[in-house]
């Protein structure tokens, strides 16, 4: 079964998918789409909502035509992701101003980012992320069922009324400075967007590094140094399969398994597999005792689809039929193991 993070996780992944947004445009904005890709990528944490920072003109409705508190809704007439220029302005909200109908506001609406979170501490290094890069604003709810991260700041946002029922209520002057203004503040919040995006990829997203800590060379040479193999680990067993290597007559794909002691780091034995075709770059895991082999390439211009199963006591090969739809030959790929075996790549 599922941990409720996970099956909320890949509920909100498939309404992203299939592009279920209640933003104005529908989906992902551009400049963030790689940020968006990144938390989503990673295990703890997914976004719910986003938005890149804007510059927006926004006609509201009120619930009494004299009443100055939008109550009803309304529409958006501006909703730009990028610098905005007046004769854009003017065309769209200013060649006809008794149209609006409404209260109309001119906005600057900053970067913000909603992330359910697996825990409590993956939603403090979240929230420790925004805050080191002045999303000061940015905040952490810890509901029933779910824990959410706000990335905000209310820093460079603006709202200003410019006209009421179809009249103009400031001037052209006015309405050019404004607009510099918010240009000024959403480059501003490009910026610090994108120091939020290093850092999340520099502490947060970043796979930890692994240090090396020894080296343990095998205890005798394997008789065919090679490339494009596979290994598995099994019962305290390396098994290395294929790949290509010096032969008596030159170089070439090998079909010999070598098996060595994952303690002693002592070749055990060295062995061909037939009917196994000489391979290279295949893929190979652990099943029920027995390494499975699908794809690799016998030369540049052969791929392989076979898969063969190669049993790690007895050291025999088999090849597996497989039913239904046979999977196109590949080489370079990779190959999970779960209920079933699955395959990515070319």
């Amino acid at each position: 079964m599922l941990h409720a993070f996970d099956a909320s996780k890949r509920e909100s992944l498939q309404k992203l998918q299939d592009a279920i947004d209640k933003s104005p445009k529908g989906s992902i904005d551009a400049p963030i789409v790689d940020m968006i890709e990144a938390v989503n990528g990673h295990p703890n944490y997914v976004t719910s909502s986003s938005c890149s920072g804007r510059i927006a003109v926004f006609c509201g409705v009120a619930e009494d035509g004299a009443d100055h508190l939008i109550t009803k809704g309304g529409k958006w007439l501006v909703s730009s992701h990028a610098p905005v220029s007046y004769d854009e302005l003017h065309a769209a909200v200013l060649a006809d101003p008794s149209q609006l109908n409404g209260m109309v506001i001119f906005k600057h609406e900053p970067f913000i980012m909603h992330v359910q979170c697996r825990d409590e501490e993956a939603a403090k290094a979240m929230l420790q992320c925004g805050l080191a890069c002045g999303f000061r604003e940015s905040g952490v709810v810890l509901g029933n069922k779910r824990t959410m991260v706000a990335i905000r700041t209310t820093a460079n946002s603006m709202e200003i009324p410019i006209a009421l029922n179809g009249k103009l209520m400031v001037d052209d002057e006015y309405l050019r400075w404004i607009l510099a203004i918010a240009n000024e503040k959403f480059e501003a919040n490009v910026c610090k967007t994108q120091r939020f995006m290093a850092e999340l990829s520099s502490s947060l997203i970043a796979p930890p590094r692994t240090q090396l800590v020894s080296i343990s060379a095998t205890r005798a040479a394997i008789e065919a140094p090679r490339a494009g193999h596979t290994s598995v680990l099994h019962k305290g067993r390396v098994y290395l399969l294929g790949g290509q290597g010096a032969t008596a007559t030159g170089t070439s794909r090998l079909s010999d398994v070598v098996v060595i002691d994952a303690a002693t780091k002592a070749i055990l034995q060295t062995c061909d597999v037939a009917p196994m075709t000489a391979r290279m770059h295949h893929s190979a895991v652990v099943h029920n005792g027995a390494m499975l082999v699908f794809g690799g390439r016998a030369s540049p211009a052969k791929a392989l689809n076979e898969l063969c199963s190669l049993n790690l006591t007895t050291l025999e090969c088999t090849t597996v039929a497989a039913t239904g739809d046979v999977p196109s030959p590949r080489y370079g790929h990779a190959a999970v193991l779960g209920a079933s075996l699955r395959l990515h790549g070319l």
